[in-house]
């Protein structure tokens, strides 16, 4: 991959360039931020990788967008490695990566990107688009953080027209959250330095888990047991003649739906933790039992 630069994660006091910042929004939540997200701003460094090339504007445009997507993305998870997004399709470029390695756990980034693409079917692009620039294609995320670690990958088909709609799918896809996305990047005047920015906001996945762990427990302890109790009331009222076939029928029938939506209570239960997990960076059985909370 071509050279390209560093970027720092910075603290609350200040916003500069080539940074990126965490933050969280209250939203009137009595505990804990109701969103949490991450802000970019991409100077020096994405005018420096962008020179490096001789891209067309619609292309540095692009490569220049997807370096504040990766940045950002990359912002919200804690790893030593390699981050890479990748992009490719069957348009006038077919292929765009950039790179994001760390290994202080996000504290500092060095990004690196790349761009393929076919001069002639640029040229005769009317609305240069993302959509239009990649084609159909897919969009990957990939986390290499070496040998002793399972390598991690998403894969989902880009669908919308920009960039930030692409990531948006992504999540809905493949993490099954809900994340808002913007990117920039453009030039300081007509042909003045190059700048690129991202945004993303989460929903903070707590609120999720203390919900999908309520239902799991009613279910499994209040609902779940009396409707085990109604099925064997009911089966011994058949055997005595009280009530008809159709009767025991719709107790058992009760009794599997319910069965049924204790395992989904379960599984999302699964699926918040899973949430909270990839947000921040570990396992959360190991924090919650240290603080008496939930297994």
């Amino acid at each position: 991959m071509p050279d390209g630069g560093d970027v720092a994660v910075g603290d609350d006091s200040t916003l500069v360039d080539d940074l990126i910042q965490p933050f969280n929004l209250q939203a009137g939540r009595a505990h804990g931020p109701a969103l949490t997200g991450r802000l970019t701003r991409l100077g020096p460094l994405a005018d420096d990788v962008l020179n490096r090339h001789d891209y067309p504007e619609p292309v540095a445009l692009l490569v220049g967008q997807s370096l504040a997507l990766g940045a950002t993305l990359a912002g919200a998870l804690k790893f030593n490695g390699v981050f890479t997004l990748q992009m490719q399709g069957d348009g006038p470029v077919s292929l765009v990566v950039v790179d994001i390695t760390t290994a202080d756990e996000g504290a500092t980034y060095t990004l690196r990107s790349y761009a393929k693409f076919d001069a002639e079917k640029l040229e005769a692009l009317e609305s240069p688009s993302a959509r239009a620039l990649l084609g159909k294609g897919y969009l990957a995320l990939t986390v290499d953080q070496g040998d002793h670690t399972e390598r991690y990958q998403g894969l989902v088909e880009l669908v919308g027209d920009t960039l930030a709609e692409f990531a948006q799918h992504y999540f809905r896809q493949s993490q099954q959250m809900d994340a808002a996305v913007m990117v920039s990047a453009g030039r300081e005047g007509d042909a003045g330095a190059w700048r690129a920015a991202g945004i993303m906001l989460q929903r903070v996945a707590d609120q999720a888990l203390d919900t999908a762990y309520q239902q799991a427990v009613i279910l499994r302890t209040e609902v779940e047991p009396s409707a085990e109790s109604a099925l064997a009331a009911a089966e011994e009222a058949f055997r005595q003649g009280k009530i008809g076939a159709l009767d025991l029928l719709d107790a058992q029938r009760t009794l599997f739906a319910i069965r049924r939506q204790s395992v989904d209570a379960h599984a999302a239960y699964h699926r918040a933790v899973i949430a909270i997990e990839r947000l921040i960076g570990g396992p959360l059985h190991q924090t919650t039992q240290q603080s008496g909370d939930k297994p």
